[in-house]
């Protein structure tokens, strides 16, 4: 099937315009007695995950005529490569939660996600995993690190994930987020530009948001990962130390992706100097 950025870059314009459509049909809907109650609960996020990337995505292979190995990295991910991305996701998780908490001081409001996190923490475990994160891992990665990644392959390596990022960051349409999002979105580009797989990119992104429900639901593990220094800890003292952990968990990321990058090369020598071939 015939890629180009010119198209990816047409999806991402129409697909901004139909989250912006979605969310505002979502809000009256809500007002409602019979859709108050679904509002409420994880499965808002089952329904605007589907409305909102899953449809547009059936929409483009009906449109486009074309299937899941045109329109997406359909290559197969090894158990090596799927086990150094947990591990990435791993270190990258302290990082994340110090861009998230910066942008959070910044621009003075509470982290979105901590926000639906506490809102669903007593919803059966199940249904919080299926919302928030086997739906977005599935239906996001599809399209961004599918589609919209797939139809800008051919701009290289580094400025297709830029490129995602940047999207990635946008689509969320929230400044406080928009760092975190946009680090993510590259990252998760260079893991699939790098195997050739989509799957990579699902597996990194359940990992990233199931990292986040087990933390929310061990509330004791959290916070033991913050030492108490002469009592209580105050703000300066969690950010010093979450800094730290970011700094050396950030160095780790850094090895671990170059071992990463090295054995998809020694698996797929044809992708050492350009993108993923669909």
């Amino acid at each position: 099937m015939r890629t180009s950025p010119a198209r990816g870059n047409i999806y991402m314009l129409v697909l901004f315009v139909w989250d912006i459509s979605c969310q505002t049909a979502l809000g009256f809907a809500a007002r409602t007695a019979a859709f108050g109650r679904l509002a409420g609960s994880p499965w808002i996020y089952v329904v605007s995950e589907t409305l909102i990337f899953g449809l547009p995505f059936a929409g483009y292979l009906i449109v486009t005529r074309s299937g899941f190995s045109g329109a997406l990295p359909a290559g197969r991910l090894g158990l090596g490569s799927a086990a150094l991305i947990v591990l990435m996701c791993l270190l990258l998780s302290p990082v994340m939660m110090l861009i998230s908490g910066v942008t959070s001081m910044v621009f003075g409001v509470e982290n979105a996600a901590d926000r639906i996190l506490a809102a669903f923490s007593g919803e059966p475990p199940a249904l919080s995993v299926l919302a928030l994160a086997v739906m977005p891992a599935v239906f996001e990665e599809l399209t961004f690190r599918g589609i919209i990644l797939t139809n800008h392959a051919g701009l290289g390596i580094r400025a297709a994930a830029l490129l995602n990022g940047l999207f990635f960051g946008i689509i969320h349409m929230n400044l406080q987020q928009f760092p975190y999002a946009f680090a993510v979105g590259a990252v998760f580009s260079l893991f699939v530009l790098r195997s050739g797989s989509i799957l990579a990119s699902v597996l990194a992104h359940f990992c990233m948001n199931g990292s986040q429900l087990l933390l929310n639901a061990c509330p004791r593990l959290t916070a033991r990962l913050i030492p108490v220094v002469g009592g209580e800890p105050g703000p300066p003292v969690g950010l010093m130390v979450l800094c730290g952990a970011a700094a050396a968990a950030g160095a780790g990321f850094i090895l671990v992706y170059r071992v990463f990058k090295l054995y998809s090369i020694n698996c797929h020598p044809e992708r050492s100097e350009g993108p993923f071939k669909t």
